[in-house]
């Protein structure tokens, strides 16, 4: 689906609700600037309120352009609420080792907010590994990165594709 772009990308600011430890938002802040993945499928909402039924830090993502993801191979994102069987989830799902850019996390105080912590995040591509098997159009057996539900790595390995370095670059 990924690879053959069967689904419609979605341009736009798709949610993330993840529950995260001071600990994790310790370690998330001192990413900040630097890319980061998700080891596994993540299924995001296009709706805030829906998205934080999952976590207490939301994560913001800000996609790539259109015309960023036409470039692409294969999409970065699919947006699945209109072949869901809950399509008011507004679900828009990401392939395992996309990378996304740590923009910013922002704390509030404010005792109204359901989170005190958003994280915004950039769409930045795929990793090297995950750029392996497009040409078998599936995704790998197996991964060397760590694996389980809402983990995220940082980018220090050699296992990263960089996309816009990929569209500069003569074919």
């Amino acid at each position: 689906m990924f690879y053959a772009k069967y689904l419609p990308y979605f341009a736009g600011i798709p949610y993330r609700g993840i529950q995260m430890s001071e600990e994790n938002i310790a370690t998330l802040i001192s990413l900040v600037d630097q890319r980061i993945y998700f080891v596994c499928f993540t299924s995001t909402s296009k709706n805030l309120v829906r998205a934080m039924m999952g976590g207490n830090a939301p994560f913001e993502i800000q996609t790539m352009t259109k015309q960023e993801q036409e470039e692409c191979r294969q999409q970065t994102n699919a947006d699945i609420s209109t072949v869901s069987q809950c399509p008011e989830g507004e679900e828009v799902i990401y392939a395992s080792l996309m990378t996304f850019y740590l923009r910013s996390i922002t704390y509030s105080d404010d005792p109204n907010e359901s989170a005190n912590y958003i994280v915004k995040i950039h769409e930045h591509g795929s990793s090297l590994f995950f750029q392996l098997f497009s040409d078998k159009g599936r995704l790998p057996n197996h991964t060397p990165f760590q694996s389980g539900t809402d983990m995220w790595e940082s980018k220090y390995d050699q296992h990263y594709f960089d996309v816009g370095e990929h569209l500069r670059s003569p074919v």
